[in-house]
């Protein structure tokens, strides 16, 4: 039994209106993107362009973009976060300057980290 959804910027497009009950497993894919179309869309826009600080996204045009994609289980209380992954910039360096061996920190199989 799910909701109707809201026909509104940044909630119109998300993607489960059903109830979340314990025992579910769900993937959250938080993400940013940086798309020179839609960019270029937005700053020609005055009611999206103030929200922008053109200075810091020049920084980051061509980048493309990051997604970090995390699987929760709903419980009784909240959730559990089942990934295990490093997150923290300190967490990223010591994993990238250690290789595959750091891997084992954090859980992963060695194919997740080629």
């Amino acid at each position: 039994m799910g909701v109707e959804r809201i026909d509104e910027p940044g909630l119109r497009s998300l993607r489960t209106t059903r109830e979340l009950l314990q025992g579910m497993v769900l993937t959250i894919e938080p993400g940013i993107y940086f798309i020179d179309m839609l960019l270029d869309q937005a700053l020609a826009d005055p009611a999206q362009a103030c929200f922008i600080n053109s200075d810091v996204l020049a920084r980051f045009r061509g980048f493309g973009g990051v997604r970090i994609e995390d699987d929760i289980a709903v419980t009784a209380n909240g959730m559990e976060l089942l990934t295990c992954v490093p997150r923290t910039v300190e967490e990223i360096e010591a994993f990238m300057a250690e290789g595959t061996g750091s891997s084992k920190q954090f859980g992963l199989l060695p194919e997740q980290t080629a």
